[in-house]
């Protein structure tokens, strides 16, 4: 419950966590009845007993339809009346989408089964099923859930700008938000014992179409004492893996920018969106596609050609 208790945000943050521990501990009971003893109780502020209110209710309502309808009817009601569903497709990135079919996947999965109890009865006689030899197996999962983890052999795939770091990160929190995603990458090498694969591609699909990509600044951040780079890591090299197309000769007029003049399909870098190409080009005004945010227009002086 703590995990979904502001996914979506629904003004129920780390403050609104503790005052549930404590009413639940204070009272002797789940979170779930908490949070009516939190909604009925005028002295707390009246934004949290708004937001245990009507989450509650929610609770109430999938509990009753539980015992009438078909589960993946459920399950479905719970992604749209939670606001789940929607959150995902305003954010609009490329792991909100990707998320979002999964939760389609998981109400087809659902659909053979007539409560949740069997559900999940099967889901851990799968899991117990696949933990039982473990020893040619790979563990797959994000840096966030890696914390506390150590393995012989680490890769780190995706290492590019526009994916890590994150550009709602820099967006949203700015420096502090790189020192975030930095942190992270920290994480990620020191989950390694022996060895630390990373990776990145010159280009990648995306749902716009192929857009070039640069490597993470991070990579050039790791002391070179520590890392071998594969002779596959430059584009220049003839038949390597990864391929990135020749810089394009810019037009001879141009708005010109602190290290030079831009133009079309030009790629660039801004202090808070990250790394960018031009769209288009109106006299000192650039319209800049950048990876997961889109496309903004932003005045030339603030971006600089790389």
């Amino acid at each position: 419950l703590e995990r979904i208790l502001n996914v979506p945000k629904r003004g129920l943050g780390l403050q609104a966590q503790r005052l549930l521990r404590e009413t639940a501990t204070q009272h002797g009971c789940s979170f779930v009845d908490a949070m009516s003893h939190i909604a009925q109780n005028s002295t707390i502020q009246s934004r949290f007993r708004l937001g245990f209110e009507r989450l509650f209710h929610l609770f109430q309502g999938w509990s009753a339809l539980s015992l009438q309808a078909s589960l993946s009817h459920l399950v479905e009601k719970i992604l749209e009346e939670s606001g789940y569903k929607e959150a995902l497709k305003k954010e609009g990135s490329a792991e909100s989408l990707g998320r979002l079919e999964n939760l389609k996947e998981l109400v087809k999965a659902v659909e053979d089964f007539q409560n949740p109890q069997e559900f999940l009865e099967h889901i851990a006689l799968v899991t117990e099923k696949n933990t039982q030899d473990t020893q040619d197996m790979l563990s797959v999962m994000t840096l966030h859930t890696a914390k506390g983890l150590e393995f012989d052999t680490v890769f780190l795939a995706g290492w590019e700008e526009g994916i890590f770091p994150h550009p709602r990160a820099l967006e949203e929190n700015g420096n502090k938000g790189l020192e975030e995603e930095r942190r992270l990458a920290y994480v990620g090498l020191t989950r390694a014992k022996n060895q630390a694969f990373i990776s990145f591609a010159w280009n990648r699909r995306l749902r716009q179409g192929w857009q070039n990509a640069m490597p993470s600044r991070f990579i050039d951040e790791i002391p070179s004492q520590y890392t071998h780079r594969s002779p596959h890591h430059t584009h220049q090299q003839p038949g390597a893996f990864f391929h990135k197309p020749p810089p394009q000769k810019p037009p001879p007029k141009h708005p010109s920018g602190p290290s030079g003049p831009f133009f079309k399909t030009q790629q660039v870098v801004h202090e808070k969106f990250g790394y960018g190409i031009v769209q288009n080009v109106w006299n000192d005004t650039l319209e800049i596609f950048f990876d997961n945010i889109g496309t903004k227009k932003i005045i030339s002086r603030f971006v600089k050609p790389i």
